[in-house]
């Protein structure tokens, strides 16, 4: 996590040094800045050459935490024209100067401020200032478990509705595609799985599947970063048909197109403008292996005669999907070969944990 620390007085600049210090011990990246006559407090404390605004406006869009080592007042203040919402802002936290009390002010779940809080409590002895309900009533918050999992909340009202629900007394029926570490806390039931849904209990469903259309209610998807495609197409197969076979596999498929963490191929297509800057384009991260890679992968593969004569293996767009998803922890696959106009594609799974704390 980066984290930036801002105060404004000489008991603040050591304070944020030393808050500085703790996060850097723990693991993250921080730096602090104080007026230029605090500035070099413990060797640690940068300048600050410029104003207040400027300075929060850089790094709210730049670092992952910021802390204010000041009132309250200032801090709202110094955010308030930059406040977007709660799935992109980040955390925010405030400790006095005194280092009595660190506040979890914006962002508490899904930014990560409530963590971010206790930490910083930790390392000063402080006390934590949390205000989310679901916390203070020691409940399951979704966004929290989402943002700790690396899932993607498909539709942040149904999250509140969730939330809203067990602040209310009542259950949430949790389902969940991957395997579970931890205990299922006492407001979540296992889905028992058989297809009995009671309509006003809410349902979280962890999965990489999309959303299906014409369901009698809807429930919130959950979806990790957990599928690899593999892709193979014909020498100069456009960028545009390319994206358009992905987006075609993905819907017949019913993959969420956000569960995309990473595709591969046959280093044979490294050279491959159309397949490079579809993924470029995509932000998704494309690897190429050599056919001796590509023969190690483990599992049933629908073999072509004609590839392995081109390429030297018997299947490129599955082989490749198994063989990624190897290398990120495991895998396997979870769809048939796709073809059409040149172009190939199959997906893996990668093997993937969901913890509950």
């Amino acid at each position: 996590m980066i984290i930036s620390l801002i105060s404004f007085s000489e008991k603040g600049a050591r304070l944020g040094a030393d808050l500085a210090a703790g996060f850097e011990a723990a693991g993250h990246k921080a730096k602090v800045w104080a007026p230029v006559r605090f500035a070099g407090a413990e060797g640690k404390v940068l300048p600050l050459n410029e104003s207040l605004s400027n300075w929060t406006e850089r790094e709210f869009f730049q670092a992952d935490g910021l802390i204010f080592v000041c009132a309250a007042g200032i801090a709202v203040r110094a955010v308030a024209p930059f406040v977007k919402k709660k799935t992109t802002d980040p955390a925010v936290v405030v400790v006095d100067d005194l280092g009595q009390f660190s506040i979890s002010l914006l962002s508490g779940h899904l930014g990560g401020a409530n963590e971010l809080a206790k930490k910083a409590a930790e390392i000063c002895h402080a006390v934590p200032v949390i205000t989310t309900a679901t916390d203070g009533r020691g409940l399951f918050a979704v966004d929290e478990f989402a943002r700790k999992n690396n899932l993607w909340i498909a539709d942040m009202s149904l999250a509140k509705s969730v939330s809203a629900a067990l602040l209310e007394g009542k259950k949430a029926v949790f389902h969940c595609d991957f395997p579970v570490e931890g205990r299922l806390p006492e407001e979540l039931l296992w889905d028992d799985g058989k297809g009995k849904k009671d309509v006003c209990c809410p349902e979280i469903h962890v999965t990489v599947k999309a959303e299906e259309k014409g369901k009698a209610f809807s429930f919130l998807r959950l979806v990790p970063k957990a599928v690899v495609l593999g892709i193979g197409c014909r020498k100069g197969t456009e960028k545009e048909k390319i994206a358009w076979a992905v987006q075609t596999f993905l819907a017949e498929e019913k993959l969420d197109e956000r569960a995309v963490a990473a595709a591969a191929s046959i280093d044979l297509k490294k050279g491959e403008a159309g397949l490079v800057l579809w993924a470029r384009e995509s932000k998704i991260p494309l690897s190429f292996y050599s056919s001796q890679e590509l023969s190690m992968a483990e599992g049933k593969f629908e073999p072509s005669p004609f590839v392995k004569g081109i390429t030297g293996v018997d299947n490129v767009c599955q082989r490749a999907a198994v063989w990624q998803a190897g290398l990120m922890g495991g895998g396997r696959l979870i769809t048939g070969k796709w073809a059409m106009d040149g172009v190939t594609v199959s997906a893996a799974v990668v093997d993937k944990k969901i913890q509950i704390e």
